[in-house]
């Protein structure tokens, strides 16, 4: 899920001046830029607004599904570029960013609510992020020089990796969410005749995990 997810987010990171430019092939740099630094400023601040907001609600899974539908709207647009203004298309590197920003944190977070144990969360956490950090090196792939202006691989790849990630989040919510009936049953409570019962961290019967 990280992986798909953060595709998205090197791919306006790393491509955001070059995507711009095709907007207006003359414009100078200075203005280039003047054009991308806001849409990492309107990323920042939904981030923080989001993150605060899940905090307050305790849930990931439908921040990260609003993250993912706001960046499906911004790939759609582009892949149909052709047919939009200039500033629908730079309205749509907006969705994209700001849809990935919001999902990515909450990824982060879903993992660490469900796992205990501080070495079990340190390992998972470093797990997550050093092969999630793969994605940067897909996105270096999929926008290539010789898609310009349109870079419909590039997108059409987001496209497919973001739907991915919705329908793996989706699966594993509904899998935490039946273990969790499990448990609430009864049908886990034989862990705790074993002799690792003190030492079971989230496998636990009165563990529950979190969505």
């Amino acid at each position: 899920m990280f992986i798909c997810s953060i595709v998205a987010v090197y791919s306006i990171n790393l491509f955001a001046p070059t995507i711009v430019k095709q907007f207006d092939p003359t414009a100078s740099v200075r203005h280039i830029q003047a054009l991308v630094i806001p849409i990492f400023l309107a990323s920042a601040a939904a981030t923080l607004a989001v993150s605060y907001a899940s905090d307050k609600l305790r849930h990931r899974y439908g921040f990260a599904m609003f993250g993912w539908v706001l960046t499906l709207i911004g790939l759609v647009i582009m892949i149909n570029q052709r047919r939009v203004s200039v500033n629908a298309r730079y309205a749509a590197l907006y969705l994209i960013s700001i849809g990935g920003y919001i999902s990515v944190p909450q990824l982060w977070t879903l993992l660490v609510n469900n796992c205990s144990g501080s070495y079990k969360i340190a390992f998972a956490v470093g797990f997550e992020m050093g092969l999630g950090n793969m994605g940067g090196i897909i996105s270096s792939l999929t926008f290539q020089g010789n898609q310009a202006p349109f870079y419909d691989m590039g997108y059409r790849v987001n496209l497919g990796l973001v739907c991915a990630a919705m329908v793996m989040a989706t699966g594993y919510v509904g899998g935490m969410w039946w273990e969790n009936k499990q448990r609430d049953a009864g049908k886990r409570d034989h862990l705790l005749e074993g002799e690792e019962r003190d030492n079971l961290g989230d496998d636990h019967p009165a563990f529950r995990y979190g969505f």
